[in-house]
């Protein structure tokens, strides 16, 4: 069960540079700066190393289904983000903002304007990071971790929590309140680093994927919150683009 967060957290290498994350699943799982600087990403040795009390997810009801059905005809979505990143000891608020660029094929940009030059880019086997003026790029075909982890950040957004707890093990919930429709993806009670419980808010005109909240089990959190949301619209393809070297 816990494969899911100790996959989230990897993103979180990338602060420290992401090259240090391929030295071992502890230090990738133990380090949480870079899934906070990106929504949304590190390396890794094996699934098997970074599960806890794996069980099977239970199935979703109502709503997940209707979350799935409803953006199975969005081919593309781009939209501001702003992200903050809450510290547990201090509650000091680290604020960071920029573009998100998804087509529904699994690419995924997030262009930062805060801090500039800061970017994450999947496309096809190819996962990119730029983060503190490093640079990174891992070939999902090969890096079992970074596969899944890329698949996790897309099927959040593309509107399929269901099939990222089934693939990971974790454990789902949902709800309707008044913010939108809220599915709850649950680590199980061994955890003890990298992710206890993300959140994912669906607005309720059309399923669009609006908020998202990762909690750390060492009670850091970082929120995510989508702004001027636009579907089926019209941008460069070379958002997707992968910089070479």
């Amino acid at each position: 069960m816990n494969r899911f967060f100790a996959l989230l957290a990897a993103l979180v290498i990338c602060a420290g540079g992401a090259s240090s994350a391929i030295a071992g699943v502890n230090s990738f799982a133990d380090r949480s700066d870079v899934v906070a600087s990106f929504a949304t990403v590190g390396a890794g040795i094996s699934l098997e190393s970074c599960l806890v009390g794996e069980a099977a997810p239970a199935p979703a009801a109502g709503l997940v289904k209707k979350i799935t059905a409803a953006n199975a005809s969005v081919k593309n979505i781009e939209s501001g983000f702003v992200q903050t990143k809450t510290l547990k000891a201090s509650g000091k608020k680290i604020v960071s903002e920029g573009t998100l660029y998804f087509a529904n094929d699994g690419r995924l940009s997030m262009k930062y304007s805060k801090p500039a030059g800061e970017l994450l880019v999947v496309n096809g086997n190819k996962f990119h990071m730029n983060k503190g003026g490093k640079s990174s790029t891992f070939d999902t075909s090969k890096n079992q971790m970074m596969g899944s982890l890329a698949k996790t950040l897309t099927g959040c957004i593309k509107g399929c929590p269901q099939q990222v707890a089934t693939d990971n093990g974790a454990e789902i919930s949902e709800a309707e309140t008044a913010e939108g429709y809220v599915v709850t993806l649950t680590a199980g009670a061994g955890a003890k680093r990298g992710y206890s419980k993300i959140v994912l808010v669906y607005r309720k005109s059309d399923c669009v994927l609006t908020k998202m909240t990762m909690e750390e089990v060492s009670g850091i959190a970082t929120v995510y919150e989508m702004k001027g949301i636009k579907k089926n619209t019209s941008f460069p393809e070379d958002v997707f683009r992968v910089p070479g070297k």
